[in-house]
């Protein structure tokens, strides 16, 4: 019966069939399949790094699109409407401040999106 395993190599030791080639978050290297060698240490995992595993990289997509979405299409103008609108209580200096925090986080975005 297949199983999720975790596990991490030593210099040299190469992934055995049935590698994803995709690490959870502390580190170790998963393995979906049968019959694990028994040359490289490794366990099974739990069901929460079992979900994890599988929902993550949907959720990543996912923020991955809506991030897209939103930098392809918000401009300079915009933030700067948006601060003035919603943080209309702020000081000048203030309101410039955040507006420069907004825009390089935009500028973030769309080189990564």
């Amino acid at each position: 019966m297949a199983e999720y395993r975790k596990f991490t190599l030593s210099p040299g030791q190469q992934s055995p069939e049935g590698s994803t080639g995709r690490t959870l978050p502390t580190g170790e290297i998963v393995w979906y399949g049968d019959d694990f060698p028994s040359s490289i240490t490794n366990e099974l995992m739990t069901q929460d790094e079992i979900d994890w595993f599988i929902n993550e990289p949907i959720e990543n997509a996912n923020l991955r699109a809506a991030l897209a979405d939103l930098v392809d299409n918000l401009k300079f103008a915009q933030v700067d409407d948006h601060i003035d609108n919603v943080f209309g209580s702020l000081n000048t200096a203030q309101k410039t401040s955040l507006k420069k925090l907004y825009k390089a986080v935009l500028c973030v975005g769309k080189l990564s999106a």
